[in-house]
């Protein structure tokens, strides 16, 4: 046991070096660095999915200067009120959640992610002294994912997110300008989505589930309107004169007199129908006046009198609105989805679109489950092709609990997912959760559970919902999931759709839509569906294609998403195949292998980014680099059958791995390692693994061999396996924790500067603390 604790210890210890809290430059573990962050030109000039990224927060200085940011880094500055907007480079590529400035000059962002090969989520700070010319990531201890930032003074501050072990509560001050960070005593298993703050000593903030909790020094006790306790509630209001407001799903609207204490619906009556129309995610106030807003973002609602009255203002365009904010009566700013931004200099009464106008999806993806969000398709229509995409989650899978703590949400692991291969966004229904992953199989008692949660109202629910979606997002194309594999969920969604795309595309069904929201009738082009496995169908999508503008193949460009997902077993994705799905003869005439095929999608549209361009040199290698991992891939397949020839494959590794870049070596590796564990073979799936830490140390995917051979090292069920065939086994020698510990730090040293002809750094067989002795 002496030994077996001795390479564990190594084995940790190599791991908080690569993948744990800090590294050898004190940056956070989990945060991508700055060269793996950027998509960005080398003339540091905006880039395609940068100018329509999804944007999360927005503020306004003065009447001239304001910032909104968003998805991919973006961060974008007026300084004309408004009228137009500038984008500001940063170098970096997070997710920008939102934003608070006390001068012009001087501000904060707060931002999310997830480990690009893991399910791991990490949080930051970024601060500009300079109005944003140049910015600085403050915090170098781990932070969880950041939802909302607030700044009193330079030094004083409160970031709210998702809970994590050191943060348990998910509320952190700073009282040194963001450089430390520390949690506010309490505890939660839900995401806090939104928090306004007084002081750094009392706030408010809320959260999925209907969560809300009063944030003081000595008190942090979230309590759930228990009544929409499936609605989140996605943003609040606080005002001076105490007054506050919380917005959330399903129209959820309530406000109170008294800083928080008692909360009411307000006096005001909004149209009755109108929660299953509207999901409310934003509300902001001046004064005596409030508006909310939130998907579609076809209409504000507005009330001049704190809630006694309401009017709807039309914004003219039906992409969902995130975040709202009002300077004055008169003056606002409403910024969202697809990079729009919109302005009124009338308290609301007309609202302009300044950025993103007209922008709205070319494909629309529905993904009954996380694992199942189709991401080689999205890499192939929207990274190399530019089509806007969204990815729809009819069903929830949060319900009854949240999420474990250090494991980002399911929302955050569908967003980031879709994000990784410039997906614009991934949206989930909040209105539909299954409890038991047996109903999927049972049709009786699916339609059973999804009423209950609808009040007996499933079809209609359902149906509404998914036709003001199509309306909202207006899609030219969309996939559907596979309905032949007798999977009850994809069977009852199939159906729901092909009703609700005929309606959306009437204007004599679902009139209310139309007079209370302003949305227009929208008709679909062209339906697929995904065709059951070992089928063919019309179009096919192979993960080996080239992305010729990526200079990769998909399943490389697709990787970070895969995992995201909870798809780690990369080698076992097959090509995928699409069916046509004609519909009544309302959608185009198919053109066969495109699915837009026909419809007239120029780049630079409304609906399409504009193309990267092509680099021919990059190309022509990552084509002979594509052919050499296909080809090894089949080597390995065939080999690992051969008595023989599967030990060859690890004597001949770095002499394979020539040209590859150290990405693509680390991916190779890992799909070695995982062939030899499919086979059983540990000894050799611990030869790769090891190998993999002394070529590829610095590579994010090492942190999984860091795991897999903690396991190995440390597993007493691992270590019966592996004696198993052996009539005896002796402990020979003593491990030399001084001799490893030098290894260990030697490859620290070496980061990033041993090259492909470098002696490895190889953890000795001696020292193996168990050796099986056959007789």
């Amino acid at each position: 046991m002496t030994f077996r604790i001795a390479l564990t210890f190594c084995c940790c210890f190599f791991g908080v070096l690569s993948s744990g809290q800090l590294t050898a430059e004190g940056e956070p573990a989990l945060l991508p660095r700055n060269q793996e962050a950027q998509p960005l030109t080398p003339e540091g000039a905006v880039i395609p999915i940068q100018k329509d990224a999804h944007f999360r927060g927005v503020c306004l200085i003065d009447a001239e200067v304001g910032y909104a940011v968003g998805d991919q880094g973006a961060i974008w500055k007026t300084v004309d009120g408004g009228d137009t907007w500038n984008w500001l480079p940063t170098g970096f590529a997070y997710s920008l959640t939102d934003v608070c400035f006390l001068t012009r000059d001087i501000g904060w962002v707060s931002a999310r992610g997830v480990h690009p090969y893991g399910q791991e989520g990490w949080g930051l700070v970024l601060q500009t002294r300079d109005g944003g010319v140049t910015w600085t990531r403050l915090p170098q201890n781990q932070l969880p994912p950041l939802n909302a930032v607030q700044f009193f003074n330079m030094e004083q501050g409160v970031a709210t997110g998702e809970a994590s072990p050191r943060y348990p509560s998910g509320v952190m001050v700073t009282e040194d300008g963001g450089q430390t960070w520390t949690p506010r005593a309490g505890e939660s298993d839900k995401t806090w989505l939104a928090s306004k703050f007084e002081s750094i000593n009392e706030g408010l903030v809320t959260g999925a589930h209907g969560q809300i909790a009063r944030a003081t020094v000595d008190n942090f006790s979230p309590v759930t309107f228990s009544q929409f306790d499936l609605r989140a509630l996605n943003d609040v209001s606080y005002s001076h004169n105490h007054k506050c407001w919380l917005a959330g799903e399903g129209s959820s609207l309530f406000c109170s007199s008294n800083q928080g204490l008692a909360w009411s619906e307000p006096e005001g009556k909004l149209p009755e129908k109108l929660p299953l129309m509207q999901d409310f995610q934003t509300v902001a106030q001046f004064e005596t006046h409030v508006w909310v807003t939130g998907s579609p973002g076809s209409v504000v609602w507005h009330s001049p009198d704190e809630g006694q009255t309401w009017e709807p203002q039309y914004t003219g365009q039906s992409i969902p609105i995130q975040q709202l904010t009002f300077r004055s009566e008169t003056h606002g700013c409403a910024v969202g989805a697809l990079g729009t931004i919109l302005m009124t200099r009338d308290g609301g009464r007309t609202w302009q679109t300044v950025k993103g106008k007209d922008h709205h999806v070319a494909l629309m993806q529905v993904a009954p489950a996380r694992e199942e969000i189709d991401i080689p398709l999205l890499a192939q229509q929207s990274a190399e092709q530019g089509y806007r995409s969204l990815v729809f989650l009819p069903i929830r899978d949060d319900v009854p609990r949240g999420h474990y703590r250090g494991t980002a949400s399911g929302s955050l692991l569908s967003t980031s997912a879709v994000l990784s291969v410039h997906g614009s966004q991934a949206v989930t229904a909040w209105q539909f959760p299954l409890t038991s992953p047996d109903l999927d199989q049972d049709r009786s008692g699916l339609i059973k559970e999804l009423n209950r949660w609808s009040d007996g109202n499933m079809g209609r629910v359902m149906l509404e919902s998914f036709v003001c979606l199509i309306r909202t997002w207006r899609p030219e194309v969309i996939v559907l999931p596979d309905a032949k594999s007798g999977n009850e969920v994809n069977r009852l969604l199939k159906q729901a759709f092909h009703e609700a795309i005929g309606a959306a595309g009437d204007p004599t069904r679902f009139l209310a839509q139309q007079e209370i929201l302003g949305l227009k009738p929208w008709q679909v082009k062209r339906v697929f569906y995904k065709a059951p496995e070992g089928t063919t169908g019309d179009i096919e999508v192979d993960p080996y294609d080239l992305l010729t503008r990526k200079s990769q193949t998909i399943i490389e460009f697709a990787a970070s998403g895969l995992h995201q997902t909870g798809r780690e077993g990369l080698d076992s994705i097959r090509p995928v195949h699409y069916q046509f799905a004609p519909l009544d003869g309302r959608n185009i005439q198919q053109v066969t292998h495109n699915f837009f095929g026909g419809i007239v999608l120029t780049p630079g549209s409304e609906t399409r980014r504009e193309l990267d361009p092509l680099n021919e040199q990059a190309l022509e290698q990552a084509k002979k680099i594509a052919q050499r991992r296909k080809h090894l891939a089949a080597i390995g397949e065939y080999a690992l059958g051969e008595q023989g020839r599967d030990g060859q494959m690890i004597s001949e590794m770095r002499r394979n791995l020539q040209g590859f870049t150290s990405r693509q070596g680390a991916e190779q590796l890992v799909h070695l390692a995982r062939q030899y564990l499919e086979e059983g073979d540990l000894e050799r799936e611990e030869l790769v693994l090891v190998e993999l830490m002394n070529l590829y140390p610095r590579e994010p995917i090492t942190s999984q061999a860091v795991r897999r051979l903690y396991h190995l090292w440390s597993s007493t069920e691992v270590a019966w396996i592996r004696s198993k065939e052996s009539l005896t086994q002796r402990e020979t020698g003593q491990l030399n924790i001084a001799e490893q510990r030098r290894l260990i730090q030697e490859a620290d040293k070496l980061r990033g500067k041993r090259g492909m002809d470098a002696a490895p750094l190889v953890i000795k067989r001696e020292q193996d603390p168990f050796e099986r002795q056959q007789r």
